[in-house]
């Protein structure tokens, strides 16, 4: 059984995947309360599993985590060869 299934099938996690966070506020209990589109869940712990654009969501990393969008390519060389082009491998 991998680690994932295993931490659900135990019933102390509770995974929302597709559901945006709008809101983190800490209660006076010390428990954090979460808001998403499909309402709000209270936790001991939260982990913050996004990508560059995290300054959204928490706002002290803003000045520092900076999204940026780039494109790749890889072009190889040709060379000609007697008769045709060939790419070089």
């Amino acid at each position: 059984m991998h680690l994932l299934e295993s931490t659900l099938d135990s019933g102390l996690v509770n995974l929302q995947t597709n559901t945006a966070v709008t809101g983190i506020t800490k209660s006076s209990s010390g428990e954090f309360v979460v808001e998403t589109a499909r309402g709000f869940v209270r936790a001991k712990i939260i982990v913050h599993a996004n990508n560059a654009y995290v300054g959204e969501l928490l706002p002290e990393y803003k000045p520092s985590i900076i999204p940026w969008y780039v494109k790749e390519a890889h072009i190889a060389p040709r060379y000609a060869n007697s008769n045709t082009d060939v790419l070089m491998q």
